[in-house]
């Protein structure tokens, strides 16, 4: 439609209004630009056309998807909530789980527009925009004790799906509930009306070669960081953290770099006395807690470095141990008065480091520089190349 068809429509428009006008003043005319015409129409259109009606619900819980892990005393929980909002404006509250004095939450999530918060005995979602969104929620169940048998109930609001997912150690532990289902990792539950029971049992020692029936988990390093501090007089300073998975007990060999001198090792942080045979450290190593399948290895160590430069390259190697790593992130604090960059390795450079909880604290001062390998089977290496930095390092 060209601006003269839309000229003559804005005025067909106008003609009541200006016939309601020419009673009043028989002789009276008004002029309108065709925008204004075009303004007037869709809000007239827009009062005849009738406001939607408000949905029947203002939100509601989709689903409900938890993970957990048994332990002797209780159970990990990781579950997943998924929500719909159909209705921006006011606050809509929807209730997620019942909160007792055996549920302990560990972890809350952090999103836009919504909140998860306690609101006495319940655990609920708060939200004011229309949207479908998928959280986390981590907890710790303590279980009720009946002899060798556990029992914890998992109370959740109804929703349109609701599923348990067990993971046990099977030499340690056995599945009583009778509505749970194996899986291949586990077992799971499904949900009625909303609750769970999950019952277990632990097992004598006696039977624990003839129940477990499931390969054990091959061990394997998940995650593994490195800090590094190094100063200008060349001293370096290394703390390793590697987070493990595994199944009972479990030996890992670990070979040092060159020169390096083991000053700690912990283990779950605890701290224990290891003596090296020449480079290799041997440990034994299992979970904290009877049933879980982590574990955690830190070592400390020293290595000798020449003094810095004005321009140069460093050279840094880093323990290879026996098992298969996943992921390693390196994080370096070096002396801010030079500048660094990647000459090679197996390490590339990194960004967003994780930032663990080592069990000896150090202080990190200096320039970061981050690097990351994944799926580490050798010694990992990196080289940095570095000069001098004479911005705002210099007195007048």
């Amino acid at each position: 439609m060209n601006a003269t068809k839309l000229f003559v429509c804005g005025v067909l428009f106008c003609l009541p209004l200006f016939a309601t006008h020419a009673v009043a003043d028989p002789g009276g005319t008004a002029t309108m630009s065709l925008e204004k015409a075009l303004q007037l129409y869709q809000e007239n259109e827009s009062a005849r056309t009738p406001a939607a009606a408000p949905p029947p619900v203002a939100a509601s819980l989709q689903r409900v998807e938890a993970r957990a892990r048994l332990l002797e005393a209780g159970v990990e929980l990781s579950t997943s909530f998924t929500v719909t909002v159909l209705a921006s404006g006011s606050w809509s509250r929807v209730p997620l789980l019942a909160l007792d004095a055996d549920t302990h939450v560990t972890a809350l999530p952090v999103c836009e527009g919504c909140r998860v918060v306690r609101d006495g005995d319940e655990l609920v979602f708060l939200g004011h925009e229309a949207a479908t969104r998928e959280f986390e929620v981590r907890l710790w169940k303590d279980a009720r004790r009946e002899g060798r048998s556990r029992l914890v109930t998992i109370a959740t609001s109804p929703a349109a799906a609701a599923t348990l997912h067990v993971r046990y150690d099977e030499g340690l532990m056995r599945i009583e509930s009778p509505n749970a289902f194996a899986e291949a990792d586990g077992a799971v539950l499904y949900g009625r009306d909303g609750r769970f029971a999950l019952r277990w049992r632990l097992l004598a020692p006696v039977a624990l070669a003839a129940t477990s029936t499931r390969a054990p988990v091959d061990p394997v390093i998940a995650t593994a960081h490195a800090s590094l501090v190094s100063t200008l007089e060349g001293r370096r300073t290394v703390r390793m953290l590697y987070e493990l998975r595994l199944t009972g007990e479990q030996r890992l060999a670990c070979t040092l770099p060159e020169h390096a001198r083991l000053t700690k090792v912990f283990i779950n942080q605890n701290s224990v006395t290891v003596t090296p045979q020449g480079r290799r450290l041997e440990l034994v190593v299992g979970p904290a807690r009877a049933g879980d399948e982590g574990a955690r290895v830190e070592l400390v160590y020293e290595e000798p470095q020449a003094g810095y430069l004005l321009s140069g390259t460093l050279a840094y190697e880093f323990p290879t141990p026996s098992w298969r790593t996943n992921q390693l992130w390196v994080t370096l604090h070096l002396p801010d008065v030079f500048t660094y960059a990647w000459s090679g390795g197996s390490l590339a450079p990194g960004a967003d480091a994780p930032s663990p909880s080592f069990s000896l604290e150090l202080p990190t001062p200096g320039r970061v520089v981050v690097a990351k390998q994944q799926l580490v089977a050798s010694a990992p290496e990196l080289r940095l190349a570095y000069a001098v930095d004479l911005a705002n390092h210099y007195f007048r």
